[in-house]
């Protein structure tokens, strides 16, 4: 059905009309099929009129802003968007108000005012009407755009892996399990990081100063995968205040799944170390190394092994260290099958040395710890003459006892403590 609206709304613009006038009254059903009608408000671009012979429910907020406001094609997709909205409710948009907010449907509407969304409405086609009913025009996708991507959600051929997945997300959010953030809402992105997962981006919740960490995902079966588990045990351990915190899902304008984290104003424990090494003291230091553990020390107390740490994993928040990345963390019984990750610094030796048999387990974690310790003490990354080009030589010399030397000033019974997790 949106689909068929779609492609009508597409013929007409691809001929420079605008429909002027789009609402429910107006699309008729013959054979199963959705037709566009009432062909006496179609208008030439050329013809734009500023005619008030409109359903208030349906016509671009922009007409309530500026008298002298020229409907246009963008026009057209605001419209779209309500009928989207309508197709996934079954009745007309806010047929269920009192009559005193129907008299003041036209401010609400110019003030931002929207239908809520309808439970069990899937994400993607939800944030697809979000994006057409955006009150700034500039916003909103042409109409190819919504061709595109509800060509996607009509053909896409879901297993029932996939399907569990996405099936558990919305279910999720609709008994909130977990917290939906609408993406409009976000502003001034700017990614920060990108990976083969997909991309971090740094943006202002709504027009405040505070900034999240949106961590986007391809929505393909291992990244659902992925995004679930990630979910589950940000859920376990949020409450503790040197792991990154967990806020919720949003769904980008890409269609991309993406976690709502917390953002760390001083990035990596990597690029901390880095500019600021020569400021910290041993106090600092001592800090840093008890909060990774006391971080660590959380997960495993719920079963959780993290495999993948290493100072681009950990960040800095307000002086605070933040434990982050648990797509690739498992719960212990089932890490059999992990493969190696990470970087080579940081991996267990009995991992590297038995990739096939040897399981990735708490101890595991805790010589990961150990390099982080050292790491801390010395301000760069380990076997810096490797210039972050680890090879199987490096692999090779670790498995046979090879480790960084203590630097020199360190008390001695900091340098015991992470010679020992080695």
């Amino acid at each position: 059905m949106a689909l068929d609206i779609t492609n009508g709304l597409k013929f007409l613009h691809s001929k420079d009309i605008i429909h002027r006038d789009l609402h429910s009254h107006n699309i008729l059903v013959n054979n199963g099929k959705l037709l566009i009608a009432d062909f006496g408000s179609f208008k030439k671009l050329t013809e734009v009129t500023t005619s008030k012979n409109w359903m208030v429910e349906y016509i671009d907020p922009q007409r309530f802003r500026h008298v002298d406001y020229k409907i246009n094609i963008k026009s057209d997709i605001y419209s779209l968007g309500v009928l989207l909205w309508e197709i996934s409710s079954g009745r007309p948009p806010f047929s269920n108000c009192s009559q005193d907010t129907r008299n003041k449907l036209y401010h609400l509407i110019k003030d931002g005012h929207r239908e809520e969304s309808i439970k069990g409405t899937p994400l993607k086609y939800q944030r697809l009407y979000h994006e057409c009913w955006d009150g700034e025009p500039k916003s909103r996708p042409d109409i190819e755009e919504v061709h595109e991507i509800l060509c996607q959600l009509n053909t896409e051929k879901l297993g029932p892996e996939k399907n569990w997945y996405t099936d558990w997300l919305e279910k999720s959010i609709a008994e909130e399990f977990i917290t939906y953030y609408e993406y409009s809402e976000f502003k001034n992105p700017q990614t920060i990081g990108k990976g083969s997962f997909g991309n971090v981006t740094r943006a202002n919740w709504k027009n405040t100063d505070k900034y999240f960490a949106l961590k986007s995902f391809n929505d393909d079966k291992t990244t659902l995968k992925e995004i679930i588990n990630e979910i589950k045990l940000q859920k376990k351990v949020d409450f503790h205040e040197n792991i990154l915190r967990f806020y919720g899902i949003t769904i980008t304008k890409k269609a991309e799944y993406a976690l709502v984290l917390e953002y760390a104003d001083s990035g990596t424990l990597k690029t901390y170390l880095q500019h600021h090494f020569n400021e910290l003291g041993w106090d600092d230091k001592y800090q840093f190394a008890l909060q990774l553990a006391s971080a660590v020390a959380c997960i495993h107390e719920c079963d959780i092994i993290h495999c993948d740490l290493h100072a681009d994993n950990v960040f800095v928040h307000e002086k605070k260290l933040k434990l982050a990345d648990f797509g690739l963390s498992r719960k212990i019984a089932a890490s059999s099958n992990l493969k190696v990750f990470g970087v080579i610094p940081y991996i267990d030796p009995k991992r590297l040395s038995d990739q096939q048999n040897y399981k990735l387990n708490k101890k595991s974690d805790v010589y990961s710890v150990g390099v982080l310790m050292w790491q801390i003490s010395s301000g760069y990354h380990p076997y810096p003459s490797y210039d972050n080009n680890y090879d199987v030589s490096l692999a090779i010399s670790i498995i046979n006892g090879r480790r960084e030397e203590v630097i020199e000033g360190t008390p001695a019974e900091y340098s015991k403590l992470y010679t020992s997790n080695n």
